[in-house]
């Protein structure tokens, strides 16, 4: 089974960097930057084995991950909600 991953370009070095590997067992997909800058990063996470959908949020200055909620269908657009307002 094929699996995708999720990663960055840098154009002016043109670099890439992995952010999210193929991870066995999951689909991911739909990629979305916050609002407030470029620190995190939400996509949605499918569990083929539990037919599970999550929406995971990422920090991409630490690496941390963290289900931030569940998707009633397969594949939503998430969007962060993390902004830079008090």
């Amino acid at each position: 089974m094929q699996r995708w991953s999720m990663f960055r370009i840098n154009l002016p070095t043109e670099t890439t960097t992995v952010l999210v590997p193929p991870l066995e067992g999951y689909d991911t997909g739909n990629p979305n930057l916050g609002r407030a800058g470029n620190r995190y990063l939400t996509f949605d996470a499918t569990d083929l084995a539990a037919n599970n959908d999550y929406i995971v949020n990422m920090d991409l200055f630490t690496g941390d991950l963290a289900v931030s909620g569940t998707s009633a269908r397969e594949w939503d657009i998430p969007a962060s909600q993390v902004t830079n307002r008090p």
